[in-house]
């Protein structure tokens, strides 16, 4: 997960975006808002994992959805 992190971490940099980590939460963040999203899963012998950076998207429909189930944060893009 922390290098999947450190990828979405990489590509905002690239451009001229500085995220962050938090503490105990898996995901990329800037200022207190989730930017990207990160998922693994195993089945059957087959892992499967993802990778979702907000680019520039209308944020406006997730306004009332808990990103990642975490109470008090939000998501956010960085354009």
């Amino acid at each position: 997960m922390r290098s999947l992190e450190e990828v979405a971490l990489q590509v905002l940099l690239s451009f001229g975006v500085e995220g962050h980590r938090v503490e105990g939460m898996t995901g990329v963040w800037v200022g207190d808002a989730k930017v990207a999203a990160l998922g693994v899963r195993g089945r059957r012998w087959v892992t499967y994992h993802g990778l979702a950076i907000n680019v520039c998207c209308d944020l406006g429909p997730f306004e009332d959805i808990v990103p990642c189930g975490i109470q008090g944060r939000r998501g956010t893009r960085p354009a």
